[in-house]
């Protein structure tokens, strides 16, 4: 995934998936758990999730599923009411 927004300062794509750093807001978009849930659910997966970003130039998110993983995935979302 990739946007051509602000982007963020070295320290905050050090700290992005940190679970307790400081959540700050750009404009009208606060950046807080999303990211740090994020990787947690891609790791949880034996996943990868990659972010690069540098201010003024945006951000590009790269994650990395394993493919049993993703036919998993698709599988459910064809099954309505299903649990992951």
């Amino acid at each position: 995934m990739s946007d051509d927004g602000a982007g963020m300062s070295a320290e905050g794509v050090a700290h992005a998936f940190d679970r307790f750093a400081e959540s700050k807001t750009i404009g009208d978009r606060a950046l807080g758990l999303g990211l740090p849930l994020a990787k947690q659910f891609v790791e949880a997966r034996n996943g990868t999730i990659d972010l690069v970003s540098e201010p003024g130039n945006g951000t590009l998110i790269t994650v990395e599923l394993p493919r049993e993983m993703i036919i998993t995935l698709k599988r459910h979302a064809r099954c309505p009411g299903s649990v992951a």
